[in-house]
This record gives structure tokens, C-alpha cells and sequence, in this order.
């Protein structure tokens, strides 16, 4: 490893090598993290889920009691002068640690053991690569959604939070949306062809009358 790369995290080398990373780059983009290629998914995946087993979910000193209804569970710091969470007291649960940090290789890795990039149309498909999975943008619509589904398919792209039950539920959605809006296109088209029959009669009548003044002038 050279002087410049020194005590640096696998990320920050890699981000210092390829300016693409982490930014936003024909319809994708990837996470600011490293992820060497000899590296193997099912191992991954297994240390993951014993990762997840050992992990607690943080809660609130507070959270869940009955005369405490508005207090929600997830987690902030307790800054109470008497708080025993703060204190440490082990009947209170775990608190948010810098110990309970995943492995260098794991951080930032989907739980399936694949690196999530952000796909905002069809086109950002092209630029994934093997050990990498597709999340649909949440400001993308149903039909570029459809397009970049269809897509994935045929190219054997994993795609990340979507199931077939949400693909069915938004092609139903497009169908309802295209009978509702037909009967209206068809009433735009016929108001459409009324306004250009009047438009034309009037410029008959128009000629007529300029015909009729030019004979009189005659």
C-alpha cells in the first residue's frame, strides 16, 4: 500500500481511486463503500444473520410503558441526571455502542449479501455489475417502474424491496387509471372535432360574406 493510502478504510481507497463512486451517474448510484470481488455472498449473508442474532434493538428507557403512551421506541440519548439507561444499569436493555458496529466487509451490505445501487430509469440497469442489486428510486412512477422491472428481468437483475404482489398491485392500478381516463380523452376528442366544425363554419360564412361585398363593389 503506498504513503497516500496509509490508515485509510477499504472505502476511502476506494473512493479515492474511482471518482464515480457514491455519485449519481446515468440513471444509477452507488454507495460510497468498497466491496473487494473475491469476496463470497453466501459467507456474507451467513455472517450477516449471525450478526443480526447478536444485535438488540435499541429502545427508549421510557418506551412502551402505559402512563407513557407518547413515548415512541425508537432510540435517542438519554441525558437525565437519574437516567439508568445513561447510567448503564444492565436491566435497562443495550445501549447504542460504537462495539455493536458491524465487520469492515459487512458495512453497507444488503442482509442478501448484495451492494445496493440507486436505479432512477432503465438505463441505470446498464451500469450494474455481478455482486450488485437494484433499488427502485421512491420518486420514480409506476410506469417507468414497470419499465425498469421488465428490464431487470431480462437481464437477471435482482431488484431490492419489490415483489411480485406490489408489480400486480400496479399494473391493476395502471389498467383502472387507463379506463378512467379513456372515457375523458374520448370527450376531449369529440368537444376537439365540435370546436374545428364551428371554427370551419364561421370561415365559410366569413368567405361567403367577403365574396358577396366583392360582387357588390363590382
Amino acid at each position: 500500500m503506498s504513503v497516500a493510502f496509509k490508515g485509510k478504510m477499504p472505502y476511502e481507497i476506494a473512493n479515492s481511486q474511482n471518482a464515480g463512486v457514491g455519485c449519481k451517474e446515468g440513471g444509477a448510484a452507488r454507495p460510497a463503500f468498497f466491496l473487494s470481488e473475491n469476496m463470497d455472498r453466501k459467507k456474507m449473508r451467513d455472517a450477516l444473520k449471525k450478526r443480526k442474532k447478536k444485535h438488540n434493538r435499541f429502545f427508549r428507557s421510557h418506551a412502551g410503558l402505559t402512563h407513557r403512551r407518547r413515548v415512541k421506541d425508537n432510540w435517542r440519548k438519554e441525558r437525565g441526571a437519574d437516567n439508568k439507561k445513561r447510567k448503564k444499569e444492565k436491566h435497562r436493555g443495550a445501549e447504542v455502542n460504537i462495539g455493536w458496529r458491524n465487520a469492515r466487509e459487512l458495512r453497507g451490505i444488503h442482509p442478501s449479501g448484495y451492494v445496493e445501487v440507486m436505479v432512477f430509469n432503465a438505463e441505470g440497469l446498464d451500469s450494474i455489475k455481478e455482486g450488485e442489486a437494484a433499488r427502485i428510486s421512491a420518486k420514480v412512477g409506476n410506469k417507468k417502474r414497470i419499465e425498469i422491472v421488465n428490464k431487470a428481468k431480462e437481464k437477471g437483475i435482482r431488484i431490492l424491496g419489490f415483489s411480485k404482489k406490489r408489480e400486480e398491485e400496479m399494473k391493476k392500478k395502471m389498467e383502472e387509471r387507463k379506463k378512467k381516463t379513456e372515457p375523458e380523452k374520448e370527450k376531449g376528442k369529440e368537444a376537439k372535432e365540435k370546436k374545428e366544425e364551428k371554427e370551419g363554419e364561421k370561415e365559410e360564412k366569413e368567405e361567403k360574406k367577403e365574396e358577396k361585398s366583392s360582387g357588390e363593389e363590382k
